[in-house]
């Protein structure tokens, strides 16, 4: 025990603390019932997206990523949790969930593509307000029992970026 104290501490690190984001919004009302059963698939992000680091987009479309940045867990899964979140708040549903739930679902939502780059101002036009994330999902909705296609859906919205609390 005495050998390791005069090594100086082994719990200091010079990397720069990671700052954590997540997506969500804000609840909005629903209408009324729907007696309907929704599964929401894990969606396909693009690849370079596919794991828990912020891309940053630049001004002269140049992909990169944050510095000391990530989000709260990996994109596809806060994509679909915010889809989640989305239905769950916006429909008045009987029933939003995931397909890994036990229960039946009548309905499915397949998210074909998400992307969500981080959208960096452009310091020469003196833009010197926060990035910004751009969330883009395009997704399809069918029947779960015979797979037909009932309709498209394509949402997208830019929001300041925040860390978590």
């Amino acid at each position: 025990m005495l050998g390791l104290a005069g090594c100086g501490s082994l719990f200091h690190s010079s990397a720069p603390a990671v700052t954590v984001y997540r997506l969500s919004m804000e609840p909005k009302s629903a209408g009324a019932p729907i007696a309907a059963d929704l599964a929401v698939l894990l969606p396909r992000v693009r690849r370079g997206l596919d794991n828990d680091r912020i891309a940053a987009l630049y001004p002269d479309r140049r992909l990169d990523y944050f510095a000391a940045a990530r989000w709260a867990g990996p994109l596809d899964e806060m994509l679909q949790d915010l889809t989640l979140q989305a239905f769950r708040g916006a429909y008045a549903l009987r029933n939003v969930d995931t397909d890994a739930s036990a229960f039946a679902s009548g309905y499915w939502l397949e998210n074909r593509r998400g992307r969500v780059p981080g959208r960096v101002p452009d310091a020469r036009a003196g833009a010197d307000e926060a990035p910004t994330v751009h969330v883009h999902l395009v997704g399809r909705i069918g029947g779960a029992g015979d797979r037909r296609l009932l309709g498209e859906v394509d949402a997208e919205t830019r929001q300041p970026l925040r860390a978590t609390g």
